[in-house]
């Protein structure tokens, strides 16, 4: 057991380090770009379905089903537009 553990050592020690390349951008000019917010709902959502969740977030309501529905496949919609191929929803107050 201590000659795998002498070898596992050696193998770190023969890594070479490794060059990161500067970023050409900046990390904040992306800040929230892949955020399924209100512009993205508004897109991707029927209207009616986008008005009944505007409603229950204004006045505090509890949101439909087949509005949740809705909202969960607009965002699936969404997300694999964008290159997603795993994905979760899930509802913030």
């Amino acid at each position: 057991m201590a000659i795998l553990r002498f070898k596992a050592l050696e193998l770190v020690d023969q890594r070479q380090a490794l060059t990161v390349k500067p970023e050409k951008h900046r990390r904040s000019d992306s800040f929230g770009q892949n955020v399924f917010n209100l512009e993205a709902m508004r897109a991707n959502m029927p209207s009616d379905y986008f008005k009944k969740l505007q409603a229950a977030i204004k006045q505090g309501t509890p949101v439909e089903r087949n509005v949740a529905d809705a909202v969960a496949s607009a965002m699936k919609t969404w997300a694999m537009a964008k290159g997603a191929t795993h994905y979760t929803h899930w509802f913030q107050p």
